[in-house]
């Protein structure tokens, strides 16, 4: 970056819509810089950083099978540092350094997400798979980078709102002019959740998990047609909402009331009229309840889903 960066340090009206017949979108860092990019101080960083965020970046998906990549802390963490340690034109170091970091968080969404389904369908799952796993995924994720870059980048431009990359866009950008506040926002954001999560993990000053069942027509629902509602109130799961956008938050939310007040009440309908396990499991599904109905019937339903949004996706990029 030359240096006039400062100057610079402002994402153009159209970075986040879409182009008009004829209309260029001209980034910060174009063709004709020569940004301090990949130096010692930035490498290294992304790496220690991508160690430490890939193991924290697996918590979540595992747990609730949603999560985001690491891409938003570190260049939080990369804007801070700078700031702190006075480094002029950071601009190129702080995205190296959060390239670097997330792509390990990336590479890691192919394992917590293939593996547990592995175990689900009751598969042999050895050591050896897990690595080549993450082997095959790392250079079938690159490939398919090269491949898709022009797709998403160009002809997709303002068109999908990638509210993590955005907030990570907004970061970098922001380090320019706002010095440690991006720092201070993670490390404030940090002690807030731990703090409520401690609360409710160590003193269990109240639940995680708040369920219909706390009523008592919310316990006759759950166990008389096995009608029931739940909402984790975890920091980290309202921070991933917070992250991920009122609208694709709220598709998925309707997501989970449609199966949680309407398929599995529906798939209980019929229990009276089963005699014997349906599938590989021990109970009839009128002795299940709702979360056993969940975990053994309705969350390959979502499985399915996810896979034929991917498939359709694929389909209409071939468009281009």
């Amino acid at each position: 970056m030359t240096g006039g960066e400062e100057k610079k340090l402002a994402l153009p009206d159209n970075a986040f819509r879409e182009l008009k017949e004829g209309e260029k979108y001209v980034p910060i860092m174009t063709d004709g810089d020569s940004p301090r990019e990949d130096t010692p101080y930035a490498v290294i960083l992304g790496f220690l950083f991508g160690a430490v965020f890939t193991v924290a970046a697996s918590y979540m998906p595992l747990k609730i099978g949603q999560g985001v990549t690491s891409d938003t802390p570190i260049a939080a963490i990369a804007v801070g540092l700078a700031a702190l340690l006075a480094r002029k034109h950071a601009l190129g170091e702080n995205m190296m350094m959060q390239c670097t970091g997330s792509t390990g968080s990336m590479v890691n969404s192919g394992v917590i997400f293939v593996i547990p389904a592995m175990f689900i369908l009751n598969l042999p799952v050895t050591w050896l798979d897990i690595v080549w796993t993450v082997i095959i995924g790392g250079f079938l994720g690159i490939f398919y980078a090269i491949i898709l870059r022009d797709y998403f980048v160009v002809h997709m431009h303002g068109r999908y709102p990638f509210p993590g990359s955005v907030a990570t866009t907004e970061i970098l950008v922001s380090g320019g002019n706002s010095g440690s506040a991006g720092l201070k926002i993670l490390l404030s954001s940090a002690v807030y959740g731990g703090i409520l999560d401690f609360c409710t993990n160590t003193f269990a000053w109240w639940n995680e998990v708040f369920t219909t069942r706390v009523t008592g027509w919310g316990k006759w629902l759950a166990d008389k047609h096995k009608m029931l509602l739940s909402i984790d109130a975890e920091a980290s799961v309202v921070a991933i909402g917070y992250l991920t956008g009122f609208r694709y938050a709220l598709i998925i939310a309707c997501g989970s009331f449609f199966g949680w007040l309407f398929i599995i009440p529906l798939i209980s309908y019929f229990a009276p009229g089963l005699t014997a396990p349906v599938g590989n499991v021990a109970k009839t599904v009128g002795q299940m309840s709702p979360e056993e109905i969940f975990r053994n019937y309705v969350r390959y339903i979502g499985i399915g889903a996810l896979a034929m949004s991917g498939i359709i996706g694929v389909i209409k990029m071939g468009r281009y």
